[in-house]
């Protein structure tokens, strides 16, 4: 059985000009995690490339990750141990 689980429903950080809102749009769902992420630079001067990072947990062994919409990023999953494990987002301009 595959469950997938969101650590984060909802959230909105800042550091350095760069804001952070996570929305979980699939909270119905036991075995799918689709968590909405937008980074917003609110400075004038550009992001050169940033990583950030998405928790959860997993019963199965071999989480999949499906990269849509990620706007010039890209993604992998990394296991932590145990159930834990995050996924990376990279975006490097």
């Amino acid at each position: 059985m595959r469950s997938l689980f969101s650590v984060l429903f909802f959230a909105v950080s800042s550091f350095a000009g760069l804001s952070v809102q996570s929305l979980e749009s699939s909270l119905q769902s036991q075995n799918l995690s689709i968590p909405r992420i937008q980074f917003i630079n609110n400075s004038q001067e550009n992001i050169n490339g940033f990583t950030a990072y998405y928790y959860f947990t997993s019963t199965e062994p071999n989480p999949v990750f499906e990269s849509y919409d990620l706007r010039g990023g890209n993604g992998s999953v990394e296991h932590l141990g145990g159930v834990n494990y995050r996924v990376k987002y990279n975006y490097c301009f």
